[in-house]
Order: structure tokens, then C-alpha cells, then sequence
């Protein structure tokens, strides 16, 4: 349960991330107006470039959580059969 919501938190916050900061929510906040030098510095593409990198690495390991979640199922599902099949052959006949 825990590691579903991690995952869910970690797509989210990077599909926001990747988006935000190219939108018109970025450019019409309250802070922009506050000050001019910050909104240079929150204009500036080189910082809208990093916040959208954290944002794919942030959906990036949600992703690779998935991935490992589904490895993990399909590992246990495959070595079921093997076991089962094991453990009928170790008990004795009668």
C-alpha cells in the first residue's frame, strides 16, 4: 500500500514538474510581481529546463518502481510452479 502511493506520488509530481514550468501558471503567479530580479531568475529557461529535469527523473523512478514491482510479481508466479512441482516429488509415495 505504502509503496503504491510512493509511486503514484512520484508519477504525479513529475507529470507537474515536466508541464509546469512551460504553462502560463508559471509566468502569471503572485510572486512574479514581488519582485523583479526573481522574476528574471523564474523566467529564465535554463531553470525551467532544470525544474522539468527533476521532473523526469522524479517520473522516471516512479516508472522503474512499477517496472521492479512487475518484475518481482513475474519472478515469484514462475518459481510457484517449480517449487510446487519440488515439493510433491519430496513427499513420499503411498
Amino acid at each position: 500500500m505504502t509503496r503504491s502511493l510512493v509511486i503514484l506520488y512520484l508519477l504525479e509530481a513529475g507529470l507537474v514538474l515536466i508541464v509546469l514550468p512551460w504553462t502560463q501558471f508559471w509566468d502569471r503567479n503572485y510572486f512574479m510581481g514581488m519582485n523583479g530580479p526573481l522574476e528574471m531568475t523564474l523566467t529564465d529557461p535554463i531553470l525551467r529546463g532544470m525544474v522539468s529535469g527533476v521532473g523526469v527523473v522524479s517520473f522516471a523512478a516512479g516508472v522503474l518502481e512499477i517496472a521492479s514491482i512487475l518484475i518481482q510479481r513475474r519472478a515469484e508466479q514462475s518459481a510457484a510452479p517449480c517449487n510446487s512441482i519440488l515439493d510433491k516429488s519430496a513427499q513420499p509415495s503411498s
